[in-house]
């Protein structure tokens, strides 16, 4: 036994593979964000502080949003790359619901999301529409059922 446990003690942790080199792609994201988000159905509009950053020592993009005013509102996503899949893959959380998306394009500046939003009603397609307008801002227009859900400009503060 002592055997055992003096060569686990001795055994050199395994490398770790280089970070994904897709996600720099994403960079200009990191930091904080303005967005103004208009809902449909029913019709309001809120303001939310979006922050991105790199985490887990690059092989993440994290997003956390806050609603400023109004009812709180949170979310939080985590963008990786698959590579076996060769694509972005999404999970976005908060607490109404949660969505797992791919990214179908590899376009630097307008990426389509595409999956499922699971809640309280079942689960139901969506597809996202981000465009990268400049390093300063970018815009995205939601769509579940095949109907135009919410659609935001973003901003960075």
């Amino acid at each position: 036994m002592k055997a055992i446990l003096l060569a686990l003690s001795l055994a050199q942790p395994l490398p770790l593979s280089p970070a994904p080199p897709e996600l720099s792609q994403l960079k200009w994201l990191i930091g904080d964000w303005s967005c103004r988000i208009q809902f449909h159905d029913p019709e309001r509009s809120i303001v939310s502080r979006w922050t991105y950053a790199l985490d887990l020592d690059g092989y993440c993009l994290t997003l956390t949003t806050q609603q400023l005013g109004g009812a709180p509102g949170r979310a939080i996503a985590h963008i990786v790359w698959d590579a076996s899949a060769k694509t972005f893959v999404q999970l976005r959380v908060d607490k109404r619901s949660w969505m797992v998306l791919t990214r179908r394009s590899l376009d630097a500046d307008h990426w389509d999301w595409i999956g499922t939003r699971t809640s309280q009603e079942g689960q139901r397609p969506v597809l996202i529409h981000d465009t990268r307008k400049s390093d300063r801002e970018f815009t995205f227009r939601n769509e579940r059922d095949g109907r135009n859900t919410e659609e935001a400009t973003c901003t960075r503060l």
